[in-house]
């Protein structure tokens, strides 16, 4: 798939942008909550809150994105109708953003995606192509399934409408805890491709310009932090590296955020698999919050540097929870 263009790539995504784009899906998606555990907090020694993304309709926060993308669309680009590549939340925002709209919708998906992916995309209405050879060569397939069809190829996260729908996160979570008097000192952001985290990031920083804000990925796919390290768009450190963090193996982060990422100053981090585990159940028993392995990705983070967080305030961010019964039962189970 084709990266940002050029023009894309010189402009960053303002707070401006993220406000514009929180107006124009307010008629379809509502905020998600700010949680928090006072018993938690207590034993943690740090007020932890949790921006809950998968009571989010489809599961996850990439229907923000979607919508955006999708409601600027010019009447001759909905009629061509729309293509994605994802491994499930993102096919799933798109294909609902594309119903709402009455614009067609076909998803490639890898043949590994979770079923519960699968299945829910094709409930919305989608064409699902399941593609075995994903991970090594969805960009050239899916630009040869635009070519031959027409269709206009929604990236998940290398374009500006795109970054500003998943700002509206972090808009929401200025707006909760200043309600709340609270000043953010650290956030903890799932990261990819970079377009939550940097959207996030853009919108917090305009209201909390102190905060510390950290992408956290799976281990051995660290394509960002080491991007950033680097100046340039690089691989992780070990892409082949087996996790059940299915939503957040994309093998490089997109220009775009990566452009927007390197002028933030944020952090980074990654957490295993045997880290996510605990975090899905404290998830579960303390906040009744069913969160898929990447979307637990930052919480995992947050516990392992609890000690080094005491009295702050701490904003998780919880990107999703498509996950398939038994994966999420043996997750829970074994802690």
């Amino acid at each position: 798939m084709k990266p940002a263009t050029q023009d894309q790539r010189q402009r960053s995504v303002t707070f401006t942008d993220i406000e514009q784009a929180a107006a124009r899906i307010a008629p379809y998606i509502g905020p998600t909550p700010l949680l928090e555990n006072p018993a938690l907090n207590e034993r943690l020694g740090l007020r932890l809150l949790v921006k809950a993304e998968p009571l989010q309709q489809t599961g996850s926060f990439k229907l923000r994105g979607a919508t955006n993308f999708i409601a600027r669309l010019t009447t001759e680009a909905r009629g061509r109708g729309v293509l994605a590549y994802s491994s499930g939340n993102h096919a799933q925002g798109v294909a609902l953003a594309a119903k709402r709209s009455g614009i067609l919708a076909r998803i490639v998906m890898p043949t590994s995606a979770p079923a519960i992916k699968v299945e829910r995309t094709r409930a919305l209405g989608a064409h699902v192509d399941l593609y075995e050879h994903y991970y090594s060569n969805r960009d050239s397939y899916i630009e040869q399934v635009s070519r031959e069809t027409g269709m206009l190829i929604v990236h998940p996260f290398d374009h500006p409408d795109i970054v500003a729908g998943q700002g509206t996160v972090g808009l929401e979570i200025a707006a909760a805890s200043g309600a709340l008097g609270l000043r953010i000192d650290s956030v903890f952001v799932p990261t990819s491709g970079g377009g939550l985290l940097t959207g996030v990031s853009t919108a917090i920083r305009e209201r909390a310009p102190d905060a510390a804000i950290f992408g956290i990925e799976p281990e051995g796919h660290d394509d960002f932090a080491r991007s950033i390290k680097l100046g340039r768009v690089v691989e992780g450190s070990d892409p082949g590296r087996p996790t059940f963090c299915d939503a957040l193996k994309s093998p490089r982060p997109g220009n775009l955020p990566l452009s927007i990422a390197l002028s933030q100053g944020l952090g980074f981090g990654t957490a295993s698999d045997a880290d996510i585990e605990p975090a899905m159940r404290v998830l579960a028993e303390d906040f009744r919050v069913i969160a898929e392995p990447g979307g637990a990705i930052g919480m995992a983070a947050a516990l392992k540097r609890a000690k080094h967080l005491q009295d702050q305030v701490v904003v998780v961010v919880v990107s999703g929870g498509n996950v398939d019964h038994d994966v999420f039962c043996k997750a829970v189970r074994q802690h």
